[in-house]
């Protein structure tokens, strides 16, 4: 028997608990917002209600992935805060699996603090925690748990899948491109794992980063997974995934590489917008690829994302005086460079990137008197 389904088992059943534990558990893949908010309000009524009924709406996100986590969050945060009452083990263990599966790392990692103070964690508590430090991108620190863990219970399957998991990803981190980025205030780049998708996939719900980005849309949990596995398979593609401590998934940077050339192509979830994470997660991937021999950074943005083009400019790009031929004429392109270059140096840059790392994008050749500009003219030929 699961963590959860002994929760479910336990729930006190008293005729209002009983009403909720229904609305919740008729929720389904296909229930719509309102239908759903009726259950969801009534679980979080109160820290005694919160606490009889929790499992069933951990069952609730499980069947509907389209449900607002933040609002569940920021509901059951200002339940938890505002409450005269202490709240029992239970209550807690429930804040936790509630937080983690609504992506609120931060909240989860708080209740289970509380937790330890108040009772000492389970078995499936520190598995919890485990699970929670890895979303930081403290693998470490993740194992370190999963080990306490089997040590108590050797044969626990799902202690020794993720302790396996875990191992393996810090095995496959290897320099200088497939390793961790250390960065400031809490920030860091890893390398993009399947793992990262179920977070991924409710960072990038908001349509306007797909539009934005050229990114496909990724709705599921395993539309991120495959999406993730297609760029891992890509030979030119470096992708990571921005991380903080306490929050966990922030965003993702691909950096695109051929020769001394790359391409940057990024995004900030929907919940961690317009608070400076964008221009850091630029510095750092930029700063990375410099140290590891690129000489030019290039990216774009459209025309119409002015935030895009300030941040970017903001970290110090410049505009490339040429732009792609229709239907991608509706974007600049961006460089930055580890050393200066002419504007013809740089749109032969871009060309010679574009070619090489098979884009698709078609440019005009650059004017010049120089005759350094054949090979440009040469590779687009070819193309």
């Amino acid at each position: 028997m699961s963590a959860l389904q002994a929760a479910i088992g336990n729930a006190r059943g008293t005729d209002s608990d009983a009403h909720i534990a229904r609305a919740l558990m008729s929720v389904t893949e296909t229930t719509s917002a309102s239908e759903s908010e009726t259950g969801i309000a009534m679980a979080l009524q109160s820290a005694t209600q919160f606490g009889n009924v929790w499992p069933y709406l951990i069952l609730a996100l499980r069947r509907n992935r389209r449900l607002d986590r933040k609002r569940i969050t920021q509901a059951l945060s200002r339940l938890w805060a505002e409450s005269t009452v202490a709240w029992d083990a239970d209550s807690l263990r429930g804040v936790a699996r509630v937080a983690h599966a609504c992506f609120d790392v931060s909240l989860a990692m708080r209740a289970l603090h509380a937790l330890r103070e108040l009772n000492g964690p389970a078995m499936f508590d520190l598995l919890l925690e485990a699970s929670c430090r890895a979303a930081c991108g403290d693998l470490e620190q993740a194992l370190s748990l999963s080990k306490t863990v089997l040590a108590r219970a050797p044969n626990n399957m799902v202690a020794l899948g993720l302790h396996k998991g875990w191992t393996q990803r810090l095995q496959g981190w290897r320099g200088p491109w497939q390793a961790p980025i250390a960065g400031q205030d809490g920030l860091h780049l890893e390398p993009l794992h399947a793992e990262h998708a179920p977070a991924l996939a409710w960072q990038y719900r908001d349509p306007a980063i797909a539009a934005k980005t050229m990114l496909p849309p990724l709705e599921e949990p395993s539309a991120a997974r495959d999406w993730i596995e297609h760029r891992l398979s890509d030979r030119h593609v470096v992708p990571y995934a921005l991380l903080h401590r306490e929050h966990g998934f922030i965003g993702s940077v691909e950096i695109t590489i051929s020769g001394t050339e790359a391409f940057l192509c990024i995004w900030i979830g929907t919940d961690w917008q317009r608070q400076g994470f964008g221009r850091r997660m630029v510095a750092m991937a930029c700063e990375h690829a410099f140290r590891c021999g690129i000489k030019t950074m290039l990216t774009a943005a459209y025309d119409s994302n002015a935030a895009s083009l300030r941040t970017l400019r903001g970290c110090g790009f410049a505009d490339v005086n040429i732009r792609a031929e229709p239907p991608d004429h509706d974007r600049t392109f961006l460089y930055l460079t580890a050393h200066p270059f002419d504007q013809d140096e740089i749109a032969r840059r871009l060309i010679r990137f574009s070619v090489n790392a098979e884009t698709g994008l078609i440019f005009p050749v650059p004017a010049s008197n120089d005759e350094s500009a054949a090979p440009a003219i040469q590779l687009q030929q070819e193309a």
